[in-house]
């Protein structure tokens, strides 16, 4: 109908994505995947992205302090951020077991959607 005629095809994914969805519980969907996030902050990308640059950037710093409150060491400040046992090589791990799941996920749902052809008579 209406809709259809005056959105353009690009948009149109807009609406499944919306969390304004009346009497449906796609709601819930992105409750569910932000519970899984905040569970489980290890199955980020940027956040395992941005802790081996942090890492590689600030091991082995050291800080000129005018205050109390400032950091001496690059190790120091790892540690303001959370990253004070983590390591270059782990965070490449973490992005590998993020990257080979992605991949794996892909190959099994494109394995089970192969796509169907009517037989040529």
């Amino acid at each position: 109908g209406y809709y259809v005629k005056t959105v353009p095809k690009a948009f149109r994914w807009i609406q499944n994505v919306s969390l304004i969805r009346h009497g449906e519980p796609f709601v819930f969907w992105w409750l569910f995947l932000l519970a899984l996030r905040l569970t489980f902050p290890f199955l980020s990308f940027l956040l395992s992205g941005f802790e081996g640059l942090s890492v590689n950037e600030f091991q082995g710093l050291k800080f000129d302090t005018e205050l109390p409150s400032d950091v001496a060491t690059g190790q120091a400040a790892l540690e303001r951020l959370g990253f004070g046992e983590s390591t270059v090589s782990k965070s490449l791990a973490g992005l590998g077991r993020i990257m080979l799941f992605n991949y794996l996920f892909t190959y099994a749902v494109l394995k089970d959607k192969k796509p169907s052809f009517q037989q040529i008579e």
